[in-house]
C-alpha cells in the first residue's frame, strides 16, 4: 500500500501521546514494506521540507500553528486562528496535492489541528479512503478535552461556534477509529460520523516494551506513590497533593515527575511543602515506574487513553486513577488498581489509605499485572497487524 499519514506534529516535535502513536504506526507499516509518507506541520517561514526518518518519508509544511508562536496571541488573534482552523482551504489543497503525488491508497489522519477538517472531503473527492484516528475530543472542543477549570458537561458556546461544521464534515470519512471505546462513543453520541462505514476502536500500544525487562517490586516499610505527566490543574495534581497531605503517614512518599509552568510549580511547592513530597522534574519513564509502588492518575478531564496508565501497568505497577474517560477500560478495579472520583471529597484520600493498608498484597500482584498488561500493550506486531487489516480493506475500496 501507499499510505499517507497526516499529523499536526511528528517527531522530533512531540506535544503528546498522539505523536508517538503516529510514529509507531508509520514506522511499523514502513517496516512491513508499505510506502509511507507523513504530512506534518513546520513553523512560519519554513517552506516545505522533505526528509526520510526510519524508512518513512516526512514532509513538513509551513504553518502558522499556535504551537510555533513564541508569545500567546491576543484574544482576537486566537479567535481568528480558530476560525481559519474550522475549514482551511489552503491546507486542504496541500494535502490533496501530496495525496495525488504519493498515489495514496489510503490516508490516515491523526491530529488535524492546523490542517483542519477540510482535508477530509478534499481526500474523498479523489476517491481515496480516509481514516480519522480519534485521540481526544478535538472535534467537539478547541481545548481537546471538554475541560475548562472543570469538566464540561457539554460544549460551551465558543466550542459550538468553532465546531459548527465538523459534525457534517465527519460524514465524508471512510472510517473513524477511537483509541478507546470512550472517545468513539462520546463522538457518536454527539451525532458525528453519520453514515461512516467503519466506526470502531483499537487500543494503542506503548513505545516501551518491558517484556524482557526485570521490574521487581519494592521492599521495606516505605510506600511510594508516583505521579508522572503534565503538572497542571486539569491532570488533578492539586487534588492529589491535597489528598496526600490530608491522609499521609510518616512512611509514605509521593514522587512527582513532569513539569508545568514555572509560576504554577512554584506555587505548588510553597503550598505543599512536605518532606515526604518530591518534585523531580522530567524523568526517564522506565526508571521512574520501577521506583514506585503505585502510579496515581487523578485526571479531572476525560483522558481518552492515557499513556501513563498503560506504561505503569506494563511495568507491573498498579494505578489509582480517576473514573474518567477511557481509564476504566484500562484498569480492573481492585485487581490492577483502584478507581475513584477525584472531585468527590475524601474519595482519592480513601483510595490512598486503602492501597497502603494492603501494600503487601499489591506488591505480590505486580508481576501478574505485568503478565496481563505487557502482551496487550507491548505487542507492536499484533497492533500493526490489526491496523494493516483495516487499511488494506479500506484501500481495496479505492475508486480513484
Amino acid at each position: 500500500m501507499n499510505v499517507v499519514l497526516v499529523a499536526s506534529f511528528y517527531t522530533p516535535i512531540v506535544s503528546g501521546g498522539s505523536e508517538l502513536v503516529a510514529q509507531n504506526q508509520a514506522e511499523a507499516l514502513a517496516a512491513r514494506g508499505h510506502s509511507v509518507c507523513v504530512l506534518t506541520l513546520g513553523g512560519p517561514g519554513s517552506g516545505v521540507v522533505r526528509s526520510t526518518l526510519n524508512g518513512v518519508c516526512v514532509v513538513r509544511v509551513e504553518s502558522d500553528h499556535l504551537f510555533f508562536r513564541e508569545t500567546r496571541p491576543s484574544d482576537l488573534g486566537l479567535a481568528a486562528w480558530h476560525a481559519r482552523d474550522m475549514y482551511n482551504r489552503r491546507m486542504a489543497a496541500v494535502v490533496r496535492e501530496h495525496v495525488l503525488a504519493w498515489r495514496a491508497d489510503v490516508v490516515v489522519c491523526h491530529s488535524i489541528h492546523g490542517w483542519s477538517a477540510a482535508i477530509w472531503p478534499a481526500v474523498r473527492s479523489l476517491g481515496v479512503p480516509v481514516v480519522q484516528v480519534l485521540h481526544d475530543l478535538y472535534l467537539r472542543c478547541i481545548r481537546f478535552s471538554m475541560f475548562k477549570e472543570r469538566k464540561c458537561l457539554r460544549p460551551c458556546a465558543t466550542c459550538r461556534t468553532f465546531r459548527l461544521s465538523h459534525r457534517h464534515l465527519s460524514r465524508s470519512l471512510t472510517a473513524a477509529v477511537g483509541v478507546s471505546r470512550f472517545v468513539i462513543d462520546n463522538l457518536l453520541g454527539a451525532g458525528y460520523f453519520e453514515g461512516v462505514p467503519l466506526r470502531t476502536h483499537l487500543y494503542n500500544v506503548s513505545h516501551l516494551d518491558t517484556r524482557a525487562t526485570a521490574t521487581p517490586a519494592l521492599q521495606g516499610e516505605e510506600v511510594v506513590f508516583g505521579f508522572i505527566g503534565a503538572v497542571s490543574s486539569a491532570k488533578g495534581i492539586e487534588v492529589l497533593l491535597s489528598a496526600f497531605c490530608a491522609v499521609a503517614r510518616p512512611h509514605w512518599r509521593l514522587r512527582i515527575a513532569g513539569s508545568g509552568t514555572a509560576e504554577f510549580e512554584q506555587g505548588l511547592r510553597s503550598r505543599y511543602c512536605d518532606q515526604r513530597i518530591q518534585f523531580l522534574g522530567r524523568q526517564d519513564a522506565a526508571t521512574f515506574y520501577v521506583g514506585l509502588d503505585v502510579t496515581v492518575v487523578p485526571s479531572l478531564l476525560n483522558d481518552s487513553f492515557p499513556n501513563v496508565v498503560l506504561e505503569s501497568l506494563i511495568h507491573g505497577r498498579p494505578v489509582i486513577a480517576a473514573r474518567r474517560g477511557g481509564i476504566p477500560e484500562m484498569i480492573e478495579d481492585g485487581t490492577s488498581g483502584l478507581l475513584c472520583e477525584p472531585e468527590s471529597e475524601g474519595e482519592l484520600g480513601a483510595a490512598l489509605v486503602r492501597f497502603a493498608k494492603d501494600i503487601e498484597k499489591w506488591r505480590s500482584r505486580q508481576q501478574s499485572i505485568k503478565a496481563v498488561a505487557a502482551p496487550r500493550y507491548c505487542d507492536r506486531d499484533a497492533w500493526t497487524s490489526q491496523w494493516e487489516v483495516v487499511l488494506e480493506d479500506l484501500a481495496s475500496k479505492k475508486t480513484a
